[in-house]
């Protein structure tokens, strides 16, 4: 009889300890998938699991394959890893499930002539494509750096371009999101390369925070950037007639109000991200405050509650300013939203619906606030497939 020496057993233990490292601490948050997350670190965690799911469950997969399954542990450790990686990959399953719904949705609303495809960079040619789970094809793109004078502040705005492109190109002014309280132009700027690589100059730009400055002061900057951009047209090389607002949660807010209150002529189109809509009903629905304290975010934005400063939220709904001529409008929201309900951008459809205005919400039901943050994730490619047709018929046609 042979006996197993302790050197034996070395590569036995640390492929038992490698697994452990592997399967416990994803599997922990695993629930973050299907399960509203309940504190504010939590929800940016749900990010990760919902959006990048998939390398999740890769690494599981590794760890399924390491474990030792001659230990009752190693069994009940590789039962709970497979089905770990079933959960991570609902979001996939939903995604795909909902794609025809999409295209149906979009060849009903819009024109839609393709993609925003160019030579040396395709675009989103179908929903998903699963080369990009692991690259994106785009050529270089330039970003060049301006500001602009505001009170007691200098706007930052990065514009970025395809190198050795001299034609003018359409506009796209993206308003960065942070509660109207934080932020930066520079936040997730893959969208901002990845559009201007396929012939559409994005503009991010920057405004002033509250509590020290209230609203309009957001507003009066996101306009003063505009008029800026329109008179440095040439300059640029942008085309001032064919411009379209696009924001993330407070910026989506911005780009609405921006876009319905016409500040500036040539906008041809607004882009919500999961931005609210109508601030009386923020108001009276709070977001679970361990997440993000809503009601005391309003306060400090607009002044005071409702009763206090009702003209203020009056005038920073942009649900209040919708007509026939509103411009077109895509919503894209998920539905296990946190910081913002998705009853936002139903509330805001059904208004706009009632007024003739096209328009698509396009609802994500895995998905929560910054879904997007992943172009690779099912959030992010099926919001740049919708995206870019929204843009091929409104923007560039």
């Amino acid at each position: 009889m042979t006996e197993t020496s302790p050197a034996s057993s070395r590569p036995s233990r640390w492929r038992h300890i490698l697994s452990l490292l592997l399967l416990l601490p994803i599997l922990s948050f695993s629930w973050l998938t299907v399960v509203r997350a309940p504190t504010n670190k939590l929800w940016m965690l749900a990010i990760v699991y919902t959006e990048a799911g998939y390398i999740l469950a890769c690494l599981l997969l590794v760890g399924c394959l390491l474990v030792d399954r001659s230990r009752s542990i190693g069994k009940w450790l590789s039962t709970a890893g497979i089905l770990g990686i079933g959960v991570l990959l609902l979001p996939w399953a939903q995604a795909l499930s909902l794609a025809p719904q999409v295209k149906q949705q979009l060849n009903s609303t819009f024109d839609t002539k393709g993609d925003l495809s160019q030579p040396q960079a395709p675009g989103q040619t179908k929903p998903f494509h699963w080369h990009r789970l692991v690259w994106q094809i785009s050529p270089e793109v330039k970003r060049k750096s301006y500001t602009v004078d505001a009170p007691g502040k200098k706007l930052l705005i990065d514009v970025y371009q395809r190198r050795l492109d001299n034609k003018p190109q359409p506009l796209l002014v993206m308003i960065h999101g942070g509660a109207w309280r934080t932020g930066s132009p520079r936040m997730l700027p893959g969208i901002h390369s990845y559009l201007a690589a396929r012939g559409v100059t994005v503009a991010a730009i920057s405004y002033r925070f509250m509590p020290k400055h209230k609203f309009p002061t957001q507003l009066q900057d996101v306009t003063r950037c505009l008029k800026w951009l329109r008179q440095q047209a040439k300059a640029l090389k942008i085309q001032p007639n064919r411009i379209t607002l696009m924001g993330r949660s407070a910026g989506g807010h911005l780009a609405l109000l921006a876009g319905y209150k016409r500040v500036v002529p040539g906008i041809r189109s607004v882009v919500n991200m999961y931005g609210p809509t109508d601030l009386h009903w923020s108001w009276k629905h709070p977001a679970n405050p361990w997440v993000i304290n809503s009601t005391k975010v309003l306060r400090g934005f607009l002044g005071g509650s409702p009763k206090e400063v009702k003209s203020a939220y009056d005038q920073a709904s942009p649900i209040q300013f919708v007509t026939a001529k509103s411009p077109p409008t895509l919503m894209i929201h998920g539905t296990r939203d946190e910081l913002v309900s998705p009853e936002h951008s139903r509330r805001l459809s059904e208004k706009l619906f009632r007024h003739g205005v096209k328009h698509m919400l396009l609802e994500l039901p895995w998905a929560t606030h910054g879904c997007d943050a992943f172009l690779s994730g099912p959030s992010g490619q099926l919001s740049l497939y919708v995206l870019e047709r929204f843009l091929k018929a409104t923007l560039l046609d």
